[in-house]
């Protein structure tokens, strides 16, 4: 079976990632319906980030994301840190290396405090 590529992903990752949003963006409108508070794209995005790093844990990242505002803004802040790296990563000079390592790791960062917050 041969593996097509879209963006240097595998396109199987890029139709699961699509499926992902369009779910969250059906759960935003029937959360919207109910009067529950609403995510805005970037924190959306995140959650769609990291329910693709961590399979297992997609239901308790769904869940607590919608309960709890905190939690929607580290994944915004992981989202952004996320896109920053991949920015910089296409520099080829020092500067860009370095950007690339420090949002990489304020992604890890921000990664190990969702992680905290959802324990």
């Amino acid at each position: 079976m041969r593996m097509l590529f879209r963006g240097g992903e595998p396109l199987n990752a890029v139709m699961l990632q699509l499926s992902l949003l369009r779910h969250l963006m059906t759960c935003k409108l029937s959360l919207a319906s109910s009067g529950c508070r609403q995510m805005d794209q970037a924190q959306i995005r995140g959650l769609a980030r990291l329910m693709l790093r961590w399979p297992e844990r997609r239901a308790v990242l769904r869940e607590k994301c919608i309960a709890d505002p905190r939690l929607a803004e580290l994944c915004e802040a992981y989202e952004t840190a996320c896109e920053a790296a991949a920015y910089w990563a296409k520099s080829p000079t020092q500067t860009g290396r370095q950007r690339t390592q420090e949002y990489n790791m304020l992604a890890s960062a921000t990664e190990q405090d969702i992680l905290d917050r959802i324990s």
